[in-house]
């Protein structure tokens, strides 16, 4: 005999979150053998990008993984739970 799987409330699951990567930069994917190799090419990356390209980058990041909350109609009162 054969058991159905029971449903499950979609609403409930959480999954990972999407990457996001900013079409602008450069599409090389690098594989590193230590956590200090990996930190020192981000450090090198940064160094190498303007100020202006690391809030460019930073916004198009919010942007894209806030889309939804960004999209709904924002109230400009604060309310405060007691």
């Amino acid at each position: 005999m054969i058991k159905k799987k029971k449903k499950v409330n979609s609403g409930n699951l959480v999954n990972e979150p999407d990457a996001v990567y900013n079409t602008m930069q450069n599409k090389e994917l690098n594989f590193f053998s230590t956590f200090e190799e990996m930190n020192n090419a981000d450090l090198i990356q940064m160094a190498n990008s303007t100020p202006m390209q690391r809030l460019q980058n930073i916004t198009y990041t919010i942007m894209h993984l806030y889309k939804k909350e960004l999209q709904k109609p924002q109230s400009k009162t604060l309310t405060f739970d007691t």
